[in-house]
């Protein structure tokens, strides 16, 4: 985007190196007893449902604007299937935004404490199914080799904004300075930039 060289394009990482650093993220989200309660009052306040208005809206004008370059020719016949998925994926994350009553969130709330819980007892492809459930996407460094963070479908993220995760632009980080550093200066970058690409891996529900 800033016209500089991208010195992390196309690398890739192992999952291997990645399960270990999915750990911690998995642990803040141990919730305290009252945790009902506390997302009950976040649900209920005007800033949750203006936050989740708005993140809707905004992939709404996404999804506009590009079935709008399709429709009128300016996407390559050789980007048609990057142009459907993300379509596809825009889609998705639009109908995975609900607001709805307390007891539809809860039920979603209770269902990803109870992958949590499972997580440590779980092999590899019990684990692989876990985070396809969670998440959208997880955001990877491919220079260091590092999760910088993690972004939830949109059902979850009410639970998400009670655990030890901090927030910021829609991902979740650890609460540690690097990965604050790391968030703030790749994850809002579209493609990578800095010399840091930031790539998803592969948790799409339905590619995978």
């Amino acid at each position: 985007l800033r016209g500089e060289e991208c010195k992390g394009t196309r690398l890739q990482v192992r999952e291997d190196q990645l399960e270990p650093q999915l750990e911690p993220f998995m642990a803040a989200l141990e919730m305290p007893a009252d945790w009902r309660k506390r997302v009950k009052q976040l649900l209920e306040s005007n800033s949750q449902i203006g936050e989740l208005t708005k993140r809707r809206d905004d992939l709404r004008s996404q999804l506009r604007r590009l079935n709008y370059q399709f429709e009128q020719g300016l996407i390559e016949e050789v980007d048609i299937p990057n142009y459907q998925k993300k379509a596809q994926r825009l889609i998705r994350e639009i109908n995975s935004i609900v607001i709805s009553d307390n007891s539809h969130t809860f039920e979603m709330c209770e269902q990803a404490l109870g992958m949590v819980s499972t997580w440590h007892k779980a092999d590899r492809v019990q684990r692989n199914a876990i985070l396809k459930e969670m998440f959208e996407a997880i955001y990877v460094n491919t220079v260091t080799k590092e999760i910088v963070g993690v972004k939830p479908y949109a059902e979850f993220v009410a639970l998400f904004k009670k655990s030890k995760l901090i927030e910021s632009d829609y991902l979740f980080v650890l609460k540690n300075e690097e990965a604050v550093q790391q968030q703030t200066e790749r994850l809002p970058v579209s493609g990578g930039s800095d010399g840091a690409r930031t790539r998803d891996l592969c948790l799409d529900r339905a590619a995978c």
